[in-house]
């Protein structure tokens, strides 16, 4: 995460959420980087709530369904969700507007990033560059960063994409917004800018 993310966290004592966390090792990971905030994991599977909770005594997790039509759902000030949108069809289109309706200010992604073929059989799609809007629906991308392969245990490229709710209006003058999202990521949303070209 980009420092003024991780600081506003902190500073803020936003509550955290992992979505589709599995067993709940990333819960522990977020617990120690921000020991102060309320963190908590969810996942649709009651066998990994379970195995979760016995691992991680010191942490919250919760079962519930985010996708259901029926879903009631508390809100979280940041909601992480790391490598399971790969596992659907159509996560952008259809999963992260989903998620945003639980979300106070920041939804932060990661995701395998340019999987070549043939993708890992659990995988529906491969994340590129144009995957990702500057904006869905209220949520703005402030930062999106590619990591190196072997972090975190995957073997190919990843990347960290952060959308923001309500984003104060500096964010989104075009041209200091492609500055701050995409850095030297030239006509990536050329579509979206006057003058793609610039850096």
């Amino acid at each position: 995460l980009p420092e003024w993310i991780a600081e506003d966290i902190r500073k803020q004592h936003l509550s955290i959420c992992d979505w589709g966390c599995a067993e709940g090792q990333g819960v522990k990971v977020y617990s120690e980087f921000f020991p102060d905030n309320e963190i908590c994991g969810v996942d649709v599977s009651k066998t990994a709530i379970k195995s979760a909770s016995r691992r991680f005594p010191d942490n919250e997790f919760y079962v519930e369904d985010w996708l259901a039509d029926s879903a009631s759902i508390k809100n979280y000030d940041v909601v992480i969700t790391s490598h399971v949108l790969e596992h659907f069809e159509r996560p952008v289109e259809v999963v992260i507007p989903r998620l945003l309706r639980f979300v106070n200010k920041y939804l932060l992604i990661l995701v395998p990033f340019e999987e070549q073929s043939p993708l890992c059989t659990a995988h529906c799609l491969s994340f590129r560059y144009e995957s990702f809007p500057v904006v869905i629906e209220d949520a703005t991308c402030v930062y999106f960063d590619i990591i190196r392969p072997g972090l975190g245990g995957w073997k190919g490229k990843q990347v960290v994409v952060a959308y923001m709710k309500n984003v104060p209006g500096a964010f989104l003058e075009p041209k200091e917004l492609y500055q701050k999202v995409f850095d030297s990521h030239k006509n990536v949303l050329k579509e979206n800018f006057s003058d793609s070209s610039e850096t």
